[in-house]
């Protein structure tokens, strides 16, 4: 394994048909899970929004992309139990706003 600093790409002379990309989240924040008696910070906010949208991302590429090529060659395969979540941050936050105290 190698590491490299943040914004930085190993580099070849070959040529080739694949390539990865490593996106290092800080994963989904909760303060309580820390001990921490507060709410959730704008930054948490962020860091939760932007890690439902990586999981929201690979899973169309994982899955959804592949299920669409396998149901063109008349493949039947279902992988219903693999649907994201449709409440997420944003939808929590959204419902929390609705509600009157």
């Amino acid at each position: 394994a190698s590491s490299l600093p943040p914004g930085r790409a190993l580099k070849s002379s070959q040529r080739s048909l694949c390539s990865m990309m490593i996106v290092d989240t800080p994963g989904l924040q909760n303060p309580e899970m820390a001990g921490q008696s507060r709410g959730a910070t704008f930054e948490e906010l962020c860091h939760n929004y932007a890690q439902e949208r990586l999981q929201g991302l690979f899973h169309e590429r994982t899955f959804v992309q592949e299920l669409e090529r396998y149901k063109e060659e008349n493949i039947d395969l279902s992988l219903d139990a693999l649907e994201p979540s449709i409440s997420g941050s944003v939808a929590t936050v959204d419902e929390a706003s609705r509600q009157t105290l």
